[in-house]
């Protein structure tokens, strides 16, 4: 019993109140079975709604993740205008197995959380603890064994599985379509308040379902509680039943004990007198008389036996009419019976197939002819028996007793009589007689009113075949309908979808060649501008546009084609196409079988397909991630060129400062430090490459589109160029400016003065004397620059070597930063190692302490003398004396 109520504890009032209360327990169970059968399509009601629920769910999900990473866009940057963040595949999770769990159903309606919660409920024990564990009080079948009521059996996660509907897939193409295209000019931020509208439709769904879920939770509790009263009663019935049908099977084996009384003849023994002779002897006379008795006792015997072959004879014909029963008690038989019955009655509550219903109105249909033939067969038989083998019973019980009266009379005289034979064993009393009687009469008692039962419940299990029959009928003709609109559907689809794909094609192919198109702009010859990227990118949108839009019309195309393709497998796999099938076969009404066969012909000779709809089975993408990916890389190339621009423009900035000075002395330094001068100039050229060098290296790594599209063509761009050839102008200003011009031709007189050198190595060495001093003198090496000087060393005013060191060591200390620069050298051969050298002595100095700033200039003559390959000053004829005063 169960199973009934799985199909009972559904969308259903249940028992109408103040219905006529069953009278019995197999109305009881007609009433249970009636109650099931009106409601069992309720279940897959249910199961709808809690499908689509999950569907709802799955959207919900996935708009309010849409609008939180639109909003979290809109932060960091408020002009963007498009973003991929909607998903539209068409599996969905199933609620609480490994799926939506009640946690994504905070913050919604108390509609929709109760909905969910209720949902859960109807899932296996799993799915329901992870759906939060709500489910306190999940139906069960121990609870039906405890509370015996049939309990609504919980669906599994294969039966939950689903995909979203053609309405949930609707809402979502349009968020992706919102978000996707950008063609209306509109920022995210401005088309926020339309992506919350969407997610708001998706709540009302939500909370819409819930109201359903939760009144198709009242009306199953509501069922149930009706259900539950019917089976109490139910099991009322049984048990008042159960006990008269023990008094029956008590009553029947009590007549089988109870022993039926013999015939009660009274009849004196009539034993003829034998012929006398007066002159015979008183033995000779005994022994006549004991041959009379003998032969009186053997005429007795001869006529029990002439009554018994007659009683044989009799009853032949007699023990024909009944069945012979394959027990031995009727006792046992009819408790077979009665449980028969029993099983029968709770065969209507389980048995929900129509073998099953056709085998019980059978059987019930047999037995119930069985009783009525065995209960006449009987009251033929015992009618029989009374007038047949009755009368035969009655003479020879006289003739036993005349023979017991024999045996009275003559054995006290002296005389033999053999015993007299005893009724009860012979058998025309217990086979013929008392047996069949007492069978007949238990039978006949213990199976009074039984047939009458068999025939209800053959009725009632016949009734609940015809309403199967008549619900599989409606349900193959709705299923060979539905065969029949798909048939001539999706061939329409298919068609529809091929031109759809024909059309999206053309637009991909435009959107397809974007990637190739950054790739040319570079190539040998390519026009290496931005602008006509930005411009193709610009004419690819047009084609997005309509490319998704097609892919929306054949997403929603597919899905309702699948949909009803789905709702078909369903059918099929139905257990009422196996009940038709078994109908068709096996129904023992010729009406139905016919019927069913026909209705079976309609669903046959086609099976439904999804030929043309390949590649729709998720919603295509028409060309986001091109496009995006286009955007990026157009945004990226604008960044690397601004970065190329801005280092040319530095460079050049750079360099003019760097020349807008005096450049004069630059002339007549040495080679080391004319080249060093020279890179620190042009430093900002260099530097202006080297940045060139690191963007071009990125821009060769940089992956789109899954490659490295610039890898090698490189980047450049005529801004690039532009900027790059103001640079180059720059320096090429310079070299024609006075000032450039002024540096060549120092560097022309230095190299006349080098080649000089070379004739004169004094000279030389003269001049690299003075370059030595200014490093010593700036270094405040008062050592060093003594070093420089001759031990004969003097000056023009006398003063001497030992002065000029105290000075020099004074001059260091007091200061604490000393700068000497020696320029306008000039060197002058006077003789063999004597030379006359004219300069300008420029000396700076700082006290920190005081913020103390000095600077002397002065033009000073000096003699030198070169000996040991090195020159020394000799003495100091004009100019400073190398000291701040």
């Amino acid at each position: 019993m169960k199973h009934l109520l799985a199909s009972i504890l559904l969308l259903t009032a249940a028992w109408p109140a103040g219905a006529e209360a069953p009278k019995t327990y197999g109305d009881a169970q007609n009433d249970l079975a009636w109650l099931s059968h009106s409601v069992s399509f309720h279940r897959k009601t249910l199961g709808a709604a809690i499908k689509d629920q999950t569907s709802n769910l799955e959207v919900r999900r996935r708009l309010e993740h849409a609008k939180a990473t639109v909003e979290e866009m809109i932060q960091r940057d408020n002009i963007s205008k498009a973003c991929k963040v909607v998903e539209v595949t068409a599996t969905v999770a199933t609620v609480g197995v490994g799926g939506i769990a009640l946690a994504a159903t905070k913050g919604l309606s108390v509609a929709t959380r109760e909905g969910a919660a209720i949902a859960a409920k109807y899932m296996l024990k799993e799915g329901a603890k992870e759906a939060g564990k709500e489910a306190l009080g999940i139906p069960g079948y121990s609870d039906a064994v405890k509370a015996g009521v049939f309990i609504f059996n919980n669906y599994d996660q294969n039966e939950m599985q689903g995909q979203l509907s053609r309405d949930n897939m609707e809402l979502l193409l349009k968020a992706k379509s919102l978000l996707e295209d950008d063609s209306d000019g509109r920022t995210l931020k401005d088309k926020l308040p339309e992506l919350r509208q969407l997610l708001s439709e998706s709540e009302d769904r939500l909370e819409q379902n819930g109201y359903k879920i939760k009144a198709a939770d009242k009306l199953i509790n509501e069922a149930k509680a009706e259900a539950g009263k019917l089976y109490q009663e139910a099991q009322r019935l049984k048990a008042l039943e159960r006990k008269e049908d023990e008094k029956r099977a008590a009553e029947a084996k009590a007549a089988k004990d109870k022993e039926l009384p013999t015939p009660q003849v009274s009849k004196p023994a009539a034993v003829p007198p034998p012929a006398s002779d007066p002159k015979e002897s008183q033995e000779e006379k005994r022994r006549k008389m004991q041959e009379a008795i003998t032969k009186y006792i053997s005429s007795l015997g001869a006529s029990i036996e002439r009554s018994q072959k007659a009683a044989d004879a009799a009853w032949k014909d007699i023990s024909d009419k009944p069945r012979q029963s394959t027990r031995y008690y009727v006792s046992d038989e009819i408790q077979d019976l009665l449980a028969g019955l029993a099983y029968g009655e709770e065969g209507l509550g389980t048995s929900r197939t129509y073998a099953m219903l056709q085998g019980v109105e059978r059987s019930a249909e047999n037995t119930a002819r069985s009783i009525e033939a065995q209960r006449l067969a009987l009251e033929t038989q015992k009618a029989e028996i009374k007038t047949r083998i009755e009368p035969l019973l009655t003479d020879i019980a006289g003739h036993i007793a005349q023979w017991r009266s024999a045996g009275q009379l003559y054995k006290p005289q002296g005389y033999y009589v053999p015993e007299s034979p005893k009724l009860e064993g012979m058998t025309v009393w217990s086979a013929y007689y008392e047996t069949p009687l007492k069978y007949a009469e238990g039978y006949l008692n213990g199976t009074d009113g039984l047939a009458s039962k068999y025939t209800a419940l053959a009725s009632r299990a016949r009734g609940l075949k015809n309403a199967l029959y008549a619900q599989v009928s409606e349900f193959m003709a709705g299923y060979a309908e539905k065969l029949q609109a798909y048939k001539n559907y999706q061939p329409q689809v298919a068609g529809q979808l091929e031109k759809l794909t024909a059309e999206t094609a053309r637009h991909n192919e435009v959107l397809n060649a974007l990637g190739s198109r950054f790739i040319s702009e570079f190539a040998y010859d390519g026009k290496y501008d931005l602008a006509n990227l930005e411009a193709a990118l610009a004419a690819a949108k047009p084609a997005f546009s309509e490319a998704q839009r097609l892919n929306a019309a054949g997403a929603l195309l597919y899905r309702d084609l699948y949909g009803r393709y789905d709702e078909l497998k369903q059918l099929e796999a139905s257990p009422l196409v196996s009940e038709a099938s078994w109908i068709t076969y096996s129904a023992e009404d010729k009406g139905h079988k016919a019927g069913m066969a026909a209705a079976e012909k309609r669903t046959q000779g086609y099976a439904p397909d999804l030929k043309g709809t390949e590649g729709w089975e998720e919603a295509r993408d028409a060309g986001a991630e091109i496009i995006f990916e286009a955007e990026a890389a157009l945004r990226y190339l604008k960044a690397q060129e601004a970065r190329l621009v801005a280092a040319y423009a530095r460079g050049a900035s750079a360099f003019k400062a760097n020349t807008a000075g005096d450049l004069s002395g630059l002339g007549a330094l040495p080679d080391a430090q004319y080249g060093a001068a020279i890179e620190k100039l042009f430093a900002p050229v260099q530097k202006a490459e080297e940045e060139k060098n690191v963007v071009l290296g990125e821009v060769r790594k940089a992956q789109f589109w899954g490659t490295e599209p610039w890898a090698q063509t490189g980047f450049w761009t005529v801004r690039v160029r532009k900027a790059s050839g103001d640079l180059e102008q720059a320096t090429s200003a310079f070299w024609d400016s006075a000032s450039g011009k002024a540096l060549t031709d120092a560097r022309r007189v230095g190299e006349i003065q080098q080649s000089r050198d070379r004739q004169d190595p004094g000279s030389a060495l003269v001049r690299k004397l003075y370059e030595d001093f200014a490093r010593a003198y700036s270094s405040r090496d008062a050592a060093k620059v003594l070093a420089l000087v001759s031990p004969d060393w003097g000056a023009g005013d006398g003063t001497t070597v030992s002065e000029l060191e105290e000075q020099l060591r004074a001059i260091f200390r007091l200061n604490d930063e000393v700068t000497a620069t020696v320029s306008g050298l000039s060197v002058v051969n006077d003789s063999q190692d004597r030379y006359t050298a004219y300069y300008n002595l420029n000396i700076k100095s700082r006290i920190y302490k005081k913020n103390i700033k000095r600077e002397e200039t002065s033009s000073v003559s000096e003699k030198v003398v070169v000996e040991g390959g090195r020159a020394r000053i000799l003495k100091t004829d004009a100019g400073g004396y190398w000291e701040i005063k």
